[in-house]
């Protein structure tokens, strides 16, 4: 395992039980005015804990939100690594004490993501993927089985109707985008959809789903806004990229 993979899961696991701790004691609360601190100011402190300890670990490193980043200033960075982090992907869901969120960290060199994290931390679960190297989850590898029937998969989807044409498919949405790929790569889901508009904040996940065999199709829209990036199995992609395309030509 790479060293930034180990230094990422020590501080998300660091991390994760400080917001797990939080969730629980929060939840038991009926009225947010009984409990401090807030939310926001609690997750800004876990946000400066993770610049401590990277500041700590490295020599003056590059850390970017990636909920407020763009993909051309990754790709345009002077510097050559960089660090970027989602504190809480289910930022809604935490909101609503709903227990399906997760921190992410993942590791950039020249503009391309080399190493992911996804953490659980009401599960304990460890994702992490190194380009090229695979993925896995608390220490088992993650390999996509699909389904030989798509009336069976499961799909997280982001749009209502979209996947209306295919029949008895399972969708729901989990909001987390990355606890989705995550749990796509892991087979406890066959397809997910998201914005493209949005994909940078979903970089951890789709490094795990791609290492996990996923491919990735972009279904292009009216407008940027409008295009789909859908991840799963190649049996599932086909049969789905025929739906929309009969869908479109419907219309």
């Amino acid at each position: 395992m790479h060293p930034n993979v180990n230094y990422s899961i020590k501080i998300l696991r660091d991390l994760g039980k400080k917001i797990a701790r939080y969730f629980d004691d929060r939840s038991q609360h009926s009225s947010e005015v009984e409990f401090q601190p807030g939310p926001v100011s609690f997750l800004n402190g876990i946000v400066d804990k993770l610049f401590n300890e990277l500041n700590r670990a490295y020599d003056n490193p590059v850390i970017i939100d990636l909920d407020k980043a763009t993909a051309l200033e990754l790709q345009s960075a002077e510097h050559h690594e960089i660090w970027g982090y989602q504190v809480l992907c289910g930022y809604d869901n935490f909101l609503n004490n709903i227990p399906l969120f997760c921190l992410t960290l993942s590791n950039f060199r020249y503009g391309q993501v080399q190493h992911a994290v996804i953490y659980n931390p009401l599960t304990d679960e460890v994702y992490h993927a190194s380009k090229g190297m695979g993925a896995q989850v608390n220490g088992h590898r993650l390999r996509i089985q699909p389904k030989n029937d798509i009336q069976m998969a499961y799909l997280n989807r982001v749009q209502d109707g979209l996947l209306s044409p295919i029949n008895n498919c399972a969708l729901r949405l989990l909001g987390s985008p990355n606890l989705e790929l995550a749990y796509l790569a892991a087979n406890r889901a066959d397809v997910t959809l998201h914005h493209m508009a949005d994909s940078i904040n979903i970089t951890a996940g789709k490094l795990i789903a791609r290492e996990a065999g996923a491919m990735c199709f972009i279904h292009e829209g009216a407008t940027k806004r409008d295009q789909l990036v859908l991840n799963g199995s190649i049996e599932h992609l086909k049969r789905i990229i025929d739906t929309l395309t009969q869908a479109a030509g419907s219309n």
